[in-house]
């Protein structure tokens, strides 16, 4: 299909605002809906994710490879939390913190 337009320019401040409303919510991935189409597992992780305490926005990288939740910073239990639902899937998990 056709691909979007270009995302909004760029935050003025990279700072946690900045990021959650760049990546969540102004930015898209043209590839979602055929990769969820293709591996339907896409979703129930990007879902299992959405639905955790303190997640603020989810997405995917490219084809669906990698798949990402932006939490609220300073909250390393629900972050621990989420990693733990993750593994315990059976996928692989790690916290990792954005530093403007």
């Amino acid at each position: 299909g056709p691909y979007s337009a270009l995302s909004p320019r760029f935050p003025d401040h990279w700072d946690e605002a900045g990021i959650i409303l760049y990546i969540g919510e102004t930015s898209r991935n043209d590839l979602m809906e055929t990769a969820i189409s293709l591996v339907p597992m896409i979703l129930r992780v990007l879902s299992t994710m959405a639905a955790h305490p303190g997640v603020r926005c989810v997405g995917m990288s490219g084809s669906g490879a990698t798949c990402f939740a932006i939490m609220e910073s300073g909250n390393e239990r629900d972050t621990q939390m989420l990693v733990d639902t993750i593994r315990a899937e059976g996928w692989w998990a790690t916290a990792t913190a954005l530093r403007p």
